[in-house]
């Protein structure tokens, strides 16, 4: 399975201060140490703005999460960190999608939704339409 792996992250994927994405639970590690993250929706600045998707961004830093498409025969694509595009482009934009217990969040350009595993491992792949896969729900 493709996804986003600790030793993925620390060798391309810093946020400018040092952590990096790495969890469903929005976890993020520096030096080995587990860390809250917060996170900024904004609105601004996003290209072909339609009032329905965002960017989600760390807060204080200039890094938006981002996935693009599914290497050939996958059923999943990385998500990661990236510097924010000015104006953010389709792959940094997310839809909020209230499924009654959280959201679940949707790639403008892929239509694919966050998703993760108890492992730890974060990627995108195809939205569960009933809302069963709890590692699609984001708070």
């Amino acid at each position: 399975m493709i996804g986003v792996t600790p030793n993925d992250l620390q060798s391309r994927h810093h946020n400018t201060d040092g952590s990096y994405w790495l969890s469903g639970d929005n976890i993020c590690w520096n030096d080995g140490q587990k860390q809250g993250v917060k996170w900024d929706d904004s609105q601004s600045g996003l290209e072909n703005q339609t009032g329905e998707y965002w960017t989600e961004k760390v807060n204080g830093t200039g890094v938006c999460l981002t996935s693009y498409w599914a290497p050939s025969g996958s059923n999943t694509a990385p998500a990661y960190l990236e510097p924010c595009s000015g104006p953010a482009n389709y792959y940094e934009q997310w839809k909020e999608v209230w499924v009654g217990n959280g959201f679940q969040l949707q790639n403008r350009m892929t239509g694919w939704c966050l998703d993760a595993n108890g492992s730890g491992s974060v990627y995108t792949t195809a939205c569960d339409p009933n809302h069963n896969n709890k590692y699609q729900i984001w708070y």
